[in-house]
């Protein structure tokens, strides 16, 4: 019962490690009892040889499992705790995609991959008249229609890619392409994808879109510079009617 309270929490992947680690432990220690019990009776001729391995037998399988369990659950609960500040620090607990300081760790490292026929582009996403939802239908909504959103944008993630919720309404993209008219049709195939899907939450059904901003690196810039430009072209994307994509000059 107490085995099965300390793992009754874990995944089943953690469940698997700590049953495998409970078992070496407890090989081990039987087999160090046995060898010292077997040296104990060459040095005292009083104990019989059933005595000492009946003892060498019943103290590491009883022991041995107990106090295993006890550290093996203050390892795995000092694990769940590295996960969570992992996640509090990295994830975006609306949509689930990475955060602000997650994409800019991402991306700069995906920047460093690009060349040899390939370029690193950013993109900046905005969700279109996304106060007209707040105030029409709540904040509750608004707030499914961004994790919608972002399932949508996450559902057609490149391998050499990332996306991310930067804030508020706001969506970055940044990846590597072979060039920038396969950047540009990525971008468009995002919104596109996204125009076509309708919202459903709440007892409410409704359209959403986004406009986009994208920005080529053009060498020696950072990925907060990239993203500036990118954000200027989003705004030229809104002017320009919303639901497109604009390229940052």
């Amino acid at each position: 019962m107490f085995f099965c309270r300390a793992l009754r929490n874990c995944s089943t992947a953690r469940k698997r490690l700590a049953l495998q680690r409970i078992g070496v432990i407890t090989l081990g220690a039987t087999v160090a009892a046995f060898s010292m019990v077997f040296i104990w009776t060459f040095f005292d001729p009083n104990i019989t040889p059933y005595e000492a391995y009946l003892g060498g037998l019943i103290i590491p399988l009883v022991i041995a499992p107990l106090a295993s369990v006890v550290t093996l659950r203050l390892q795995i609960r000092v694990e769940e705790l590295a996960d969570e500040n992992y996640k509090l620090a990295n994830v975006d607990s609306l949509t689930g995609l990475p955060n602000r300081r997650a994409f800019m760790h991402r991306a700069e490292a995906l920047q460093v991959l690009a060349g040899n026929g390939r370029i690193f582009v950013c993109m900046i996403g905005d969700a279109d008249n996304f106060k007209r939802v707040n105030d029409t239908y709540g904040h509750p909504v608004g707030d499914d229609v961004l994790a919608f959103l972002g399932n949508q944008l996450l559902a057609l993630e490149m391998d050499d890619g990332v996306v991310a919720r930067l804030g508020g309404e706001e969506f970055a993209v940044a990846g590597l392409f072979g060039s920038l008219e396969e950047a540009r049709t990525y971008g468009d195939a995002l919104l596109g994808s996204i125009a076509r899907q309708t919202f459903v939450g709440r007892g409410v059904s409704l359209s959403v879109t986004i406009s986009m901003g994208l920005a080529v690196d053009r060498g020696g810039e950072g990925v907060s510079a990239l993203l500036s430009r990118a954000d200027k072209a989003l705004y030229r994307a809104k002017a320009d009617g919303k639901n497109c994509l604009a390229e940052a000059a």
